[in-house]
């Protein structure tokens, strides 16, 4: 319904839009010219609050979808375990499963990456709270130093939100969990002063500070599951490096990042990372190198 209204205001928006003409101007002689543009001006606004109340609809039948689909691989996945091993080439059952597979495949991993890829990232040494003190301690540093653990945390349940019809999101809302207030959740649930935050004490704990949320730690293989389901995952690297936008090299020795997609093998994700900006952070990193460089992967749920 929300759908068929935006396209109804859309085709008077491009009636209206015809009527007035490339440059509107109203006067004794033409006092409609006015009525038409406040008329336009109606249209474009209710066009716009439309579309704020359909993103978080779109957002949770998309996921919707993908539960939907992933029902269909498990079902695809029991039927292929109960054939023999060796296929039939006079029997194409095995083969036309596997087709559909891939197909069903390919569908949730392109829903996927939509979902994941809007996600909204915050950036830790922003000025509007980069300078807040994270921690209880007159001895703890800021979130611009030391944030890095409760701007991860932000993006995800930020993330979370943005697909809730009944919450800010349907208003048009962008931030509706930011960092500053992750960042006072976590002073008292991981932050550890001048040692960073420890991050199954931040995520397993968030039911605490965000009620309907759960958090848990999980593999680097169900990492790469959430990921084709269309969830986010935070990640504690270790000495690892990835690629930035420019190609080059970026390390960094302790510091929590976000994984918010995989490619088809597996084996380069799509990283936001809030510690540096746009140009310099980290943009995708291997498989290989996140194996071997990190300090835990977790999860966040809705309950």
């Amino acid at each position: 319904m929300l759908e068929e209204r935006l396209r109804l205001l859309e085709e008077e928006i491009g009636s209206l839009q015809a009527r007035i003409g490339p440059n509107p101007a109203s006067s004794v002689e033409h006092p409609a010219m006015s009525d038409l543009g406040n008329q336009l001006n109606e249209r474009m606004q209710q066009a716009q609050q439309t579309r704020q109340q359909i993103a978080p609809l779109r957002r949770w039948h998309m996921r919707y979808q993908i539960r939907q689909i992933n029902e269909q691989i498990a079902a695809i996945d029991a039927e292929l375990a109960t054939l023999p091993q060796v296929c039939d080439p006079g029997d194409p059952v095995s083969m036309l499963l596997y087709e559909r597979r891939a197909e069903l495949e390919q569908q949730r991993n392109n829903l996927a990456a939509a979902l994941t890829g809007s996600a909204h990232e915050y950036e830790q040494f922003d000025r509007r709270w980069g300078a807040q003190r994270y921690g209880n301690s007159p001895e703890c540093t800021n979130v611009a130093q030391a944030g890095c653990g409760p701007t991860s945390l932000a993006i995800v349940l930020n993330y979370l939100y943005q697909e809730d019809p009944e919450s800010l999101a349907s208003g048009g809302q962008i931030e509706i969990v930011t960092p500053p207030q992750t960042a006072t959740y976590a002073a008292t649930h991981g932050r550890i002063c001048n040692n960073g935050t420890a991050g199954d004490t931040m995520v397993t704990n968030v039911h605490t500070g965000f009620p309907g949320f759960r958090g848990r730690r999980i593999s680097l293989s169900q990492a790469v599951d959430h990921l084709r389901s269309g969830n986010l995952v935070i990640f504690l690297c270790r000495g690892c490096t990835g690629q930035n936008r420019r190609g080059g090299d970026k390390s960094y020795g302790g510091h929590y990042m976000v994984l918010n997609g995989v490619n088809a093998d597996g084996s380069v994700f799509n990283v936001l990372d809030p510690g540096a900006n746009e140009a310099s952070d980290i943009l995708t990193i291997t498989r290989k190198n996140l194996a071997r460089h990190n300090a835990g992967f977790w999860i966040i749920e809705r309950t």
